[in-house]
């Protein structure tokens, strides 16, 4: 039997790992559906606050190998988001002990706000706007580097001299969850780690571990609309950041943006064959792979999921076939 990645915690279960970690009562809970991976609540205070709670999902459950701890990437870049001027909810606590449940779980300030994916259709006036405002945070997000000087993710993943050397231990993580999918496979002289040999000098060009948030996209995306002018009030969710090559984002190569965007980012699009361009195909294969494991393995969409690893096989192709 197929086993999701949420699991409800009991009223009780809440009642007390909020009490524990900020002394005092839960007045109220309500579950939120939104997000794919953990369980969500928001919680009322006795104090009238509200704040969120996020649980992780039990271990037991089919994670990939990229995805490994991630309420703690979470809590490691939340503060160097802040840092930065991102507008991303503070940290309240953050448990990893497994004292009180076998589960690792944040609390986090509540913001209010209209999530933009679903507000859509009431900011459609809009967008270019909001699209400008996105792109001048981004560019806040791209102009942090890491003064520690590591590429890739924190603990409990190995740090990283260079670029070239994450890239290769993110494709080795990808590769090895290949087995496991139970609709698509890869043949052998398809494997990204083939197409990254091709390109791997061009990965040498990434020479400073910028801030890259890693899933940037209208769902984890707070707007206000209490002025004449709608405004983004936070960035949700940087449980998937890393330090990095800012052109890693996977929204740059799944979406069209508009020119209000990139004149607010700073930079162009990169062109194709540029070495910008030729990095973010494989980045783009390489998330196609990733895109149709968590299809299979954690939602059962069999379609889905070999539309997607379609989709990574084409652009491995073109980088085997043009570089």
């Amino acid at each position: 039997m197929h086993r999701t990645l949420k699991e409800e915690l009991s009223k009780r279960a809440i009642d007390e790992l909020v009490l524990g970690a900020l002394g005092v009562g839960v007045s109220q809970v309500a579950r939120c559906h939104g997000g794919l991976f953990n369980t969500s609540y928001r919680v009322e205070l006795a104090d009238r606050r509200q704040v969120f709670l996020r649980v992780a999902p039990p271990d037991d459950r089919p994670l990939l190998g990229v995805e490994r701890a991630l309420l703690k990437r979470e809590s490691h870049f939340g503060p160097i988001f802040r840092t930065c001027g991102a507008p991303v909810p503070q940290m309240l606590f953050a448990d990893f002990s497994r004292r009180r449940i076998d589960r690792d779980y944040v609390l986090s300030e509540f913001i209010p706000g209209l999530n933009w994916f679903y507000a859509k259709k009431k900011v459609e006036a809009h967008q270019e706007s909001l699209m400008a405002q996105l792109g001048a945070l981004t560019r806040q997000v791209h102009g942090a580097v890491n003064a520690e000087g590591w590429f890739g993710y924190p603990a409990p993943f190995p740090h990283h001299s260079s670029w070239a050397s994450f890239v290769e231990s993110y494709v080795d993580l990808l590769e090895r969850d290949l087995p496991r999918h139970p609709y698509a496979s890869l043949p052998d002289e398809l494997l990204p780690s083939r197409a990254l040999h091709r390109i791997e000098p061009l990965l040498k060009d990434v020479r400073e571990p910028r801030l890259v948030h890693g899933d940037l996209w209208a769902r984890n995306i707070l707007i206000r609309c209490d002025a004449a002018e709608p405004s983004i009030v936070a960035l949700l969710d940087q449980d998937r950041a890393l330090w990095g090559d800012p052109w890693f984002e996977w929204v740059f190569y799944a979406f069209q943006y508009p020119d209000s965007f990139w004149q607010n980012y700073g930079r162009k699009p990169p062109k194709p064959d540029s070495s910008e361009g030729l990095r973010q195909i494989l980045y783009r294969a390489c998330g196609g792979v990733q895109a149709s494991l968590e299809d299979a393995l954690h939602f059962r969409k069999r379609k889905a999921s070999q539309q997607m690893m379609g989709y990574a096989q084409r652009d491995l192709e073109t980088l085997l076939k043009e570089t």
